[in-house]
């Protein structure tokens, strides 16, 4: 019979034990109460052993090997049984060895437990789970940025820790809080108390580089190469970015601007935080906030204003709207937001979703990398459109900008949208930028231009490829996830009549 052999650390040593006496403890018909009696141990001491809370010391173990009757090597053996072999394919998975738990207050062993209550049913589940990964490819990253999101999203995106630390900095490197920051001071700080040497190149070069907005390199001193095509925002990003991995001291980190490879959900942590510290160091909380609450008490929609916003912040619409994202919920209790990043090569038809944050209740467009056609409806995608075609009509639009009032086609579900949307500066795609709200008393009583009757209201649904509606002239593929739902609806109605006619 083949075996299955874990990789462990104490911990795991410990989860071990207790799982194996356990098993045979229960395969003996002993309960809790007479096994504690035949070795004059409390019921609570074996039970903290059986839930890998404690180890037992060598004569212990071997009186409890004798006790069962059972070889001393197989009990403290880290091999497993066939029928335990999900044990060692889930304490092996770099998805589980890797998984941050302890963000959402639980342990490998609160999930060690929860699986071997029921060995049969846990087997079965941890098996499907990991054959779903390899099956699909699931990489590991996508696992990690989706416990990165939810981790956010169960903060409301707003982490008061990083906040403090981003005054502290500025405090100690005598920066104005009350102003927009000056970068060349920033960036002296970055040279002189961090070791850096700052090098602006043209990526564009090489194609495979193209699209890095920076590149870091180690040594006596870092070596951070920041790509010349940048905007003077962007470029300030990856400056205040690189100080927030310096100043929070944080080790395990991405070399480059975007992930070529994820090392370890640390890294994606590390990653997000160093990027919060440059977004509320480039954005004052105090002053945007003030700011946002002036132009949200306008009765009247104002595109105009509000990139007049983003340029008194010397920032990027990318940057400005992520930041929203961040204090909106805390200063203004809107709570029920959402983030979308699309991208779109002006030349086709794909709108790909490469960054996604929802806080909402409200199904949006789902999936990093989905194939299929997101609702040309949606203001994200309608405005993509749009630059595209001015810019095949030699119109010269640095950005455009809107809002909608959105309702889903089948839930009734609405929300408010605001939308930006402009040629990237580091490759040939277009992007846009969506802050969304769930169109509820919250919003209203808070931003008060969403009824302005100049705001478009447009029905819409997920993807082209889930859409029920029979006469939608923007559709670019078939409704064949639908058609499929429906077929199986029909078959189930029919499944469902024929039953319940021989009852009958």
């Amino acid at each position: 019979m083949a075996n299955g052999i874990i990789s462990f650390n104490k911990d795991s040593l410990k989860l071990l034990f207790g799982l194996k006496l356990k098993k045979i403890r229960e395969g003996q018909k002993l309960s809790l109460k007479d096994f504690s009696e035949k070795l004059q141990l409390s019921p609570s001491y074996i039970n903290e052993i059986e839930k890998g809370k404690k180890y037992p010391k060598l004569d212990k173990i071997v009186e409890i090997a004798s006790t069962l009757g059972v070889d001393f090597n197989s009990l403290v053996s880290n091999s497993l049984d066939k029928e335990f072999n999900f044990i060692s394919e889930m304490m092996n998975s770099p998805l589980i060895k890797n998984f941050p738990f302890e963000l959402f207050g639980l342990t490998l062993r609160d999930i060690f437990e929860l699986v071997t209550n029921d060995m049969g049913k846990a087997g079965a589940f941890v098996q499907t789970i990991l054959n779903i990964a390899r099956d699909y490819d699931m990489k590991t990253e996508h696992f990690y940025l989706s416990a990165l999101r939810s981790y956010q999203e169960m903060y409301n995106n707003y982490f008061e820790d990083l906040e403090n630390k981003t005054l502290d900095f500025i405090k100690k490197f005598n920066l104005q809080s009350n102003e927009v920051i000056d970068m060349n001071i920033a960036k002296n700080v970055l040279i002189k108390e961090y070791n850096y040497k700052i090098i602006e190149t043209d990526f564009s070069e090489n194609s495979d580089l193209k699209e890095f907005r920076s590149i870091l390199s180690k040594g006596n001193p870092n070596k951070l190469y920041i790509n010349s095509g940048l905007l003077e925002p962007q470029k300030n990003f990856v400056l205040a970015r690189e100080l927030g991995y310096c100043y929070l001291n944080l080790k395990e980190r991405a070399l480059t601007s975007s992930w070529l490879k994820v090392e370890s959900f640390e890294q994606v942590l590390n990653d997000f935080k160093a990027s919060y510290f440059a977004g509320a160091l480039l954005l004052n909380k105090e002053k945007l906030s003030k700011d946002i609450k002036k132009f949200f008490k306008n009765k009247k929609w104002d595109g105009d204003e509000f990139l007049s916003l983003i340029s008194k912040h010397k920032t990027t619409p990318e940057t400005f709207l992520y930041r929203l994202s961040e204090l909106i919920p805390q200063v203004l209790g809107i709570k029920q937001i959402h983030y979308l990043r699309f991208s779109n090569n002006p030349n086709t038809d794909r709108y790909n979703l490469t960054k996604e944050l929802n806080m909402s209740k409200i199904l949006i467009p789902q999936g990093i990398a989905l194939s299929e056609h997101y609702c040309i409806r949606w203001l994200s995608v309608k405005l993509l459109k749009k630059l595209a075609e001015d810019q095949k009509n030699n119109i010269e639009n640095s950005c455009i900008i809107a809002t909608q009032r959105s309702k889903m086609k089948e839930s009734d579900s609405e929300f408010f949208c605001i939308t930006v949307a402009f040629k990237s500066s580091t490759s040939d795609n277009n992007v846009s930028i969506t802050l969304g709200f769930s169109l509820n008393e919250e919003l209203k009583k808070e931003i008060k231009f969403w009824n302005d009757s100049n705001i478009e209201d447009d029905f819409i649904n997920n993807t082209c490829e889930r859409c029920s509606e029979t006469n939608c002239s923007l559709r670019v593929s078939p409704p064949v996830i639908k058609e499929k739902e429906m077929m199986f609806d029909k078959t189930n109605d029919a499944l469902n009549k024929f039953l319940l006619d021989l009852k009958n």
